[in-house]
Formats: C-alpha cells, structure tokens, sequence
C-alpha cells in the first residue's frame, strides 16, 4: 500500500486509549507546528499513520514511530517501507531513548504523566504533544493551581500551548478538549530521589500550612524535634502553592536534608 492509501479503520483498544484525531484541518495545523523539516522526529503512537504521513511529507529526514499495538505496527510499516521510517511495536515506557530533535505525538491521555516526566531520560530539542486541556492546563498551572505535576514540569521544561483541539476533531469524540503543547528541555540541574520525594510530600499536605506540613511529615520520619525556624523565611503560615517554585526547591531540599540525617540518626542509635 503506497502513503496515500485509505485509512484502514480497526477496531479501537480503550486499554491503549486510542481515539484518533479525525479532523484534516487540525492535523495539518499539528504536522506544521512539528516543523519536521530535516529533523530526526520520534511519534508516540502512531496508529493509522494519518499524522505520520504528513510528517514524512513535511520533509522529515528520519520518522521512528513507537506503536505498542501489533495490528497498526503490520499496518503502519506496510504504508511505509518505501520510506525512511522505522515502525517499533513497543510501548514508549518500555524503549531505550532514541536520537531524536523532536519527540511528537497524539498521546494517550491515561498515561500522560508517565509519558511526559519518561522524556527526562531522552535527549532531543523540543517535544510537541497532544494532553487533555485540563491535564495540559494543570503542568502550566501558577498561584492557587500549583501542583506536583506542575512544579517538576515548569522545572525541567519551558512549556507553550499552541493549538486548542476540541473534542469534535477526534473520532470516536471523546468527553474531553485536547490541546497541543510544545516542551522545550531546560538545562535543569536532576533533581535527586529525596529532593522530588521531599517535595512530592509537600504537595500532599497542599492544603494545610507549611508548619503543619513540615510536622507531619518529620514525625512520620520518627523526628522528635522540628527545627521550624530553618523554614521562617519562606512563610510558615503559606500553603505550598503560595510559595515560588524557587522556595518550593529550596524548602524541599531543606526537607530532603532533615529527612536524611533522621535516617542516619537512626541508624547511629541502633548500632548502640
């Protein structure tokens, strides 16, 4: 079947959470804010191909499609074979990091996070993807809205919306609007497993004051004293999202610190 072949329809998985952007215009408006021209572009699910193909058109100088679903992958290398395209039937989470300049899909939306924070392990310059409007609204989230999610993505990110997508675009036509996001890695220093744990913790105490957040949970790590005036500057009446994300970083690894020299007192006392 040659790239120009009709779309072949199978029957949809709801476990992969496929629903297909349907809409000609919208798709087009994807492939050009891609801007795969000359790039090394990686798609996230690939389905059918009908974004693919105008990737490929767009002049890509390499396509790997990631398709977990083994139907579409037959299909998907089929379409392809006459181009420089290489179909892997694999879930993203499972594959090893590829070259790649841009990282581009219509991602399903039961695993957007997994997806997003698995890019932190890849290298390429810029990813545009498909979310939920109101999960894509949660990462650029600032003030009141703040969350976990929001704060490690305006960490490692700098993030634009490009395009709203409404549902009617999408076939079957899902409960949900989409919108189009672009993420371009920042040189962020990794944050280590006790500095995102620490702060992690914070934003499950989101709505109670700092003081009280800190309390917990350092009487949960079994820390009979609580050096609360370590964290006074930062404002021990605010809630967590009050705090700037340069005060988020700074009390989670303040936290992270306290947290580890409870657990090596701990292990001091039971040598004794």
């Amino acid at each position: 079947m040659g790239m120009q072949g009709p779309h072949i329809f199978l029957r949809r998985k709801k476990s992969l959470g496929q629903c297909f952007l349907s809409s000609r215009e919208y798709l087009d408006a994807e492939a050009e804010m891609i801007a795969p021209s000359q790039k090394i572009v990686a798609e996230i699910g690939g389905g059918d191909g009908r974004l693919s193909e105008r990737i490929v058109l767009h002049g890509a100088k390499k396509l790997f499609i990631i398709e977990k679903d083994e139907r579409y992958t037959r299909l998907l290398r089929e379409k392809f074979s006459s181009y420089n395209v290489e179909v892997i039937n694999s879930d993203f989470l499972d594959v090893p990091p590829l070259k790649a300049d841009i990282v581009c899909g219509n991602i399903p939306y039961n695993i957007s996070s997994q997806i997003t924070f698995r890019l932190l392990e890849w290298k390429f310059k810029r990813a545009v993807l498909m979310y939920q409007k109101e999960f894509c609204e949660k990462m650029l989230a600032s003030g009141n809205g703040k969350s976990r999610l929001s704060f490690f993505c305006q960490y490692y990110f700098d993030m634009e919306p490009l395009l709203f997508v409404p549902r009617t675009a999408f076939r079957p036509i899902p409960k949900v609007d989409s919108m189009l996001l672009e993420l371009v890695p920042k040189k962020a220093r990794p944050l280590g497993s006790e500095v995102s744990e620490s702060i992690t913790m914070l934003f499950q105490h989101r709505p109670k004051m700092l003081a009280t957040s800190l309390k917990i949970i350092l009487k949960h790590a079994g820390r009979k004293y609580y050096p609360l005036e370590d964290f006074a500057r930062y404002g021990l009446s605010k809630r967590i999202f009050e705090l700037s994300n340069d005060e988020i970083l700074e009390v989670g690894t303040k936290l992270a610190g306290l947290l580890q020299d409870t657990k090596q007192l701990e292990k001091q006392n039971q040598k004794k």
